[in-house]
């Protein structure tokens, strides 16, 4: 997944197409210099292959370039663990065509876990690591911390330089999970959360020291195809984890306090739910859509002597 000089016979690039643009992609070996310009397509990553053919002592002899495939077309995507959030990320991929069912596949030790996998993706499943890792290029790691170790040193030996992890295991730290790996393995930390479930989720991730920005594009067009992502440093994880990680459970509880109060003043039940859930994911597609913090919004609903600015008063 690296751009690098004609060390193998074939090699995989990667480019970003956030906007319609012309790359120049300059290509250098010895008394051969190679100009090439690529047409990027919008909302989508392509992938440009370089092939050079050399004779039997090894010179150069041929080289082409082939620019037709999308990132759905050669991606190879596995799961280590394939409980709940493994299931949403990746059946939000397929559902949006950032990848193909038959390029995915999801390790667990629980067949339950693995039927709902393969129900919702589409995808191939399996009781053993070691299929995960001979058969994809990007492994998302999925499991419950404390079985972290075991199941990075499950696939140690099958690893290889294409690799890159993708970690949404919480409170797993880079170094900590690099200690299970091959040195110089490309890793993410990735802080998702449960809203991916409908493809709401947002998300933040942190590179590795040997993480690459093709790394992390690839890895933001994936979260992006579930909801919305961020690249932070390492450290701000934490706070990413206290807000956006756990904070869907503050906002369960604010609009369980709604739906009562609805229902102490007489809606059924499942018709103040209905309007408390549409109220408070509306007021966040608001705030988001607009770009300015809640609190402009309090005073644009309350009129003087109104009911919002009276029951707003009443709130600790």
């Amino acid at each position: 997944m690296r751009l690098n000089y004609h060390r193998r016979p074939f090699r995989r690039f990667y480019f970003s197409s956030g906007q319609i643009g012309i790359l120049f992609f300059v290509w250098i070996i010895p008394d051969h210099l190679s100009f090439y310009n690529l047409i990027t397509v919008q909302d989508d990553l392509w992938f440009l292959r370089y092939q050079q053919v050399g004779d039997s002592k090894g010179k150069v002899i041929q080289m082409y370039f082939q620019y037709n495939e999308s990132m759905s077309e050669v991606l190879k995507i596995g799961f280590l663990g394939a409980g709940k959030m493994a299931t949403a990320l990746a059946s939000g991929f397929v559902a949006t065509g950032k990848l193909k069912p038959q390029n995915l596949i999801g390790s667990d030790p629980y067949p339950e876990a693995l039927k709902v996998f393969e129900e919702n993706t589409g995808g191939q499943i399996t009781d053993k690591n070691t299929d995960v890792a001979r058969d994809a290029d990007l492994i998302f790691l999925a499991v419950k911390p404390e079985k972290v170790g075991d199941a990075l040193e499950s696939i140690q030996r099958y690893w290889r330089e294409s690799h890159c992890l993708i970690s949404i295991v919480a409170g797993a730290k880079l170094d900590q999970l690099a200690a299970h790996l091959p040195a110089g393995a490309r890793i993410l930390r990735v802080m998702p959360n449960t809203p991916a479930l409908v493809g709401s989720s947002a998300s933040a991730f942190a590179l590795g020291e040997f993480a690459t920005r093709v790394d992390a594009e690839i890895t933001t067009a994936l979260l992006n195809s579930v909801g919305i992502t961020e690249e932070v440093t390492e450290h701000l994880l934490d706070a990413v984890t206290g807000l956006s990680g756990s904070g869907p459970a503050f906002v369960y509880q604010f609009i369980e306090a709604l739906s009562d109060g609805g229902v102490a003043s007489g809606l059924p039940r499942e018709m103040a739910t209905k309007l408390a859930a549409q109220t408070g994911g509306a007021a966040g597609t608001t705030d988001r859509g607009t770009g300015k913090h809640g609190g402009n919004y309090q005073g644009g609903g309350s009129r003087a002597g109104g009911r919002t600015i009276q029951d707003n008063s009443k709130m600790p």
